[in-house]
């Protein structure tokens, strides 16, 4: 087993799903039932997912659901180095609506186990998924660890709609280079895109001590759909001018690998009746 340095893995990097809403990956393309596979300096990331539903009108803005996963490895079936930093920019066709969405301050989530933390803010809840990672501590044999994330519509900061992502970590393992039970919290702001949309910039901060490496991350952003002033109202929404969405991400990893590309997935534009 080797030793690493401790480093930063993401709790965030369930948002690397958010990635795949698309199979088409500009980068490379392989793999099975349309799976984006990239292959960058030794490591080999495979990704997919989907919008539904595919059928969008081309002007006016509808209700959609996302999901996706991303496996993450080094080429030779290794652990890949730690997620470091995420940046996401969302297609200006869509959208992010949360006035009226009830707000989770950060702090009603703090200590709360992935259960607790659904009951402490079930109206502000808009995706969940899992992460995965494997974790190298000194004078252990490498292990996975699994963990619930939710994220959930936060407060907003300079006027931004934010994002407050929740999970709980429990190691399967004693040791005393960590604690057992971590739990974390981070809001993070939906910021304008140089690309029209959205841009999620993360910081990404450390999990158990920093020896854990992303391996899987999946994540669905439901179709949340509630009434503000007497009209309905969706958290995320989309159109369909052009036929194609998409999202431009970029991954960063401690031994300096990146990972960018745009990723691309198909709609249809409703005809007029």
């Amino acid at each position: 087993m080797s030793l690493r340095k401790p480093t930063k893995f993401a709790l965030a990097c369930a948002l690397l799903a958010a990635i795949v809403v698309v199979p088409v990956a500009a980068l490379a393309v392989g793999g099975r039932r349309d799976e984006a596979v990239i292959r960058v300096d030794g490591l080999v990331l495979r990704a997919n997912g989907g919008v539904r539903p595919t059928v969008l009108p081309p002007r006016r803005y509808a209700p959609i659901s996302l999901h996706g996963y991303a496996n993450v490895k080094g080429r030779r079936g290794g652990p890949p180095p730690p997620l470091e930093s995420l940046v996401l920019d969302f297609t200006r066709n869509s959208r992010i609506h949360t006035r009226g969405l009830p707000v989770c301050p950060p702090e009603r989530l703090r200590g709360k186990t992935a259960r607790g933390a659904r009951r402490a803010c079930p109206g502000a809840l808009v995706a969940t998924g899992n992460v995965e990672a494997l974790v190298d501590l000194p004078d252990t044999p490498v292990f996975p660890v699994r963990t619930p994330v939710a994220a959930f519509n936060g407060p907003p900061q300079d006027g931004r709609p934010t994002l407050v992502f929740h999970s709980r970590v429990s190691l399967s393992v004693e040791s005393s280079a960590i604690p057992s039970t971590q739990t974390y919290v981070l809001q993070e702001p939906l910021l304008p895109s140089p690309r029209g949309g959205l841009r999620l910039d993360i910081d990404i901060p450390e999990i158990a001590g920093g020896y854990a490496s992303f391996s899987h991350g999946n994540l669905k952003i439901g179709k949340r759909v509630y009434r503000f002033r007497g009209g309905r109202r969706s958290f995320i929404s989309a159109r369909c001018p052009t036929g194609v969405l998409f999202v431009w991400g970029r991954l960063g990893f401690a031994d300096g690998t990146v990972i960018s590309g745009t990723l691309y997935t198909p709609c249809t534009a409703r005809r007029r009746r």
